[in-house]
């Protein structure tokens, strides 16, 4: 058995074929096979694609012989034909005479026409072999007096290609939104003058942990700039099929999913931390509004606008404003303590007793319970859109490998 492998040295697409059909080669394992890789059109020397020692490695690394040939020249191409036919007579011990030499073509078919040449189609009618190949499936052109046809990818391979790439621009998509809302949330968490993380600001002597979470703003705007390069870098790996971006999305992304997977399992492990830290900074915190509450306009608003959209009073509950600056003079306490008393000019020590409004850090735990199938439904969704994501570019990068 023996394979013609021939590609034109001036077309990558062309030798990129012919290293698909080297592979399968060998993957079906045909180590009988006798094959001979050629580069035709060695007459368009200056028009060169294909570098003589790119091809002759592939050959030697393959194990096959390996020539330059012009078909339009009639440059080697009597020795290329004669050697693919010694090669197959060597094989199995008989001449190049021989009535029942077997030469398969699975690549390509040829009439070879010039005088002293073998002629497969009148020589060897009945043992010529050649692989049934649907018309649209391959390419066909005379290379004086060589009929050459060329089998490319298959339309269900290209449409499956293009799918890919179709799957990949939807993954980055949604990376690139997401990246940019988070990009802009950690933006408006930075310089909003009312949000919640602002209280930290003015909350003294706070422990390592706790004060980083008043960076929270700045690693959102850090995370959700990675996720646009993240997904910049998808979107043109797959449309260039570009190996490196290909490769740098997967690692970047499996790094990303195997954080957020330690960070999640540190959670389950140590739930109970969260609410440690916060315990420990309820003094801290107590102190700061009974110190600023009511003489620091910037503070004041802060914890108005906190109770206000969570419906809770203080930290813990009303005892937090007890001699604040605010609660001194007529010993009176913000009105969202008294929210369920109904509208009152003044809320009392007595009527903040008896409202059953509970406090900021309740709410919040409240908040973080009722709403804890959603977030694990949503970090579950991203973790699958990464893994599919990673699947996908890896898919791509290995096809693009086959054309490199």
């Amino acid at each position: 058995m023996g394979f013609l492998l021939m590609y034109d040295i001036t077309s990558q697409d062309s030798f990129c074929a012919v290293q698909d059909w080297a592979t399968q080669i060998k993957t079906y394992s045909w180590d009988s096979a006798q094959v001979v890789l050629v580069g035709n059109k060695l007459d368009l020397e200056d028009d060169r694609q294909i570098p003589k020692e790119d091809a002759q490695r592939v050959a030697t690394e393959l194990g096959f012989q390996f020539f330059e040939a012009s078909a339009k020249d009639n440059i080697n191409v009597k020795q290329v034909f004669d050697k693919l036919v010694d090669l197959i007579c060597e094989k199995m011990n008989k001449s190049v005479n021989g009535e029942t030499s077997q030469l398969v073509a699975v690549d390509c078919y040829y009439e070879v026409k010039e005088e002293g040449l073998l002629q497969a189609s009148s020589v060897l009618p009945s043992t010529l072999t050649s692989f049934p190949v649907p018309a649209e499936e391959r390419h066909s052109c005379d290379l004086h007096g060589h009929t050459v046809v060329s089998v490319v990818q298959p339309k269900s391979a290209k449409m499956c290609n293009g799918i890919l790439k179709i799957m990949m621009f939807i993954f980055n998509g949604v990376i690139f939104v997401a990246g940019a809302a988070i990009l802009g949330v950690g933006v408006w968490v930075t310089v909003d003058s009312d949000s919640l993380l602002g209280l930290l600001d003015d909350v003294e002597n706070l422990p390592d942990e706790v004060f980083r979470l008043a960076y929270v703003g700045y690693m959102m705007i850090g995370v959700g700039a990675v996720l646009l390069v993240i997904g910049f870098l998808g979107c043109c790996g797959a449309i260039m099929e570009n190996r490196c971006m290909l490769l740098t999305f997967f690692s970047v992304v499996l790094i990303i999913f195997l954080i957020e997977v330690a960070g999640a399992v540190m959670l389950f492990v140590f739930e109970d931390v969260v609410v440690v830290i916060f315990d420990d900074l309820e003094d801290e915190v107590r102190k700061t509004i009974r110190t600023k509450y009511g003489a620091d306009e910037r503070m004041t608003s802060l914890w108005n606008a906190t109770m206000e959209r969570f419906e809770c009073c203080g930290y813990k509950n009303y005892t937090d404003f007890d001699d604040s600056p605010f609660n001194r003079p007529e010993d009176k306490y913000p009105s969202p303590c008294c929210s369920d008393e109904g509208s009152m000019v003044v809320c009392s020590s007595h009527n903040a007793a008896s409202s059953s409004v509970t406090g900021c850090f309740v709410k919040l735990v409240d908040w973080l319970e009722e709403n804890s199938v959603l977030i694990a439904g949503v970090a579950m969704g991203i973790a699958a859109l990464e893994i599919a994501a990673m699947v996908v570019s890896m898919v791509l990068y290995c096809n693009a490998g086959r054309k490199s």
